[in-house]
């Protein structure tokens, strides 16, 4: 019965650990968010609050010259990943996302993400402050966009079952090493 006893405790004892490492240490970037900001939403954008350069706005949307960009400055957050939904004339495109992490920095192709964007929801990781965001859709004349929008996604909680179970696994294998290496108890002979 004792056993019995020993063994849940050591159970719940990894369990509890498990957890804890998950949430304290493994995602410690999501509480440290509430920590210096306080509560951090999603932040959307719309096409009204974007800058377009080298785009001509026609009833449609916005058609594109050459080089066309959009532009958000003062975005000042961490920025986990990027959803784009684009309401676009080609299938898919050519992206490019730039950003800066310090005031009065240009951009470079130093903090530059590559990706492809296709006609609705796309989503490109960051993984960093950002100061300012650039997306290049595309490099030639003649993209229809008809509409934009972007969310700026913040921190999210990535709890990890497995490794939970992991450090379960490990406090429960410590324990049986340690009741092993116990002396023979030559005291009750």
């Amino acid at each position: 019965m004792r056993y019995r006893a020993s063994i849940w405790k050591t159970l719940l004892i990894g369990a509890i650990a498990g957890i804890a490492l998950e949430l304290f240490v493994f995602n410690f970037r999501f509480f440290r968010q509430f920590l210096v900001t306080g509560v951090q939403e999603d932040v959307p954008f719309s096409a009204e609050e974007m800058e377009f350069l080298n785009w001509t706005q026609t009833q449609d949307g916005h058609v594109s010259g050459m080089d066309p960009i959009i532009a958000i400055f003062s975005v000042d957050r961490y920025v986990q990943s990027v959803r784009l939904t684009l309401d676009m004339s080609e299938d898919t495109v050519p992206m490019n996302i730039f950003y800066t992490t310090e005031e009065g920095e240009v951009f470079t192709g130093e903090k530059m993400i590559a990706a492809s964007a296709a006609d609705g929801e796309n989503t490109v990781e960051v993984g960093v402050y950002v100061r300012d965001l650039r997306i290049d859709l595309g490099e030639t004349e003649g993209l229809l966009l008809r509409d934009i929008d972007l969310v700026l996604i913040g921190n999210e909680l990535d709890f990890s079952v497995a490794r939970a179970v992991a450090v379960l696994v490990i406090v429960a294998m410590e324990r049986l090493l340690f009741s092993l290496q116990r002396s023979p108890g030559y005291e009750d002979i």
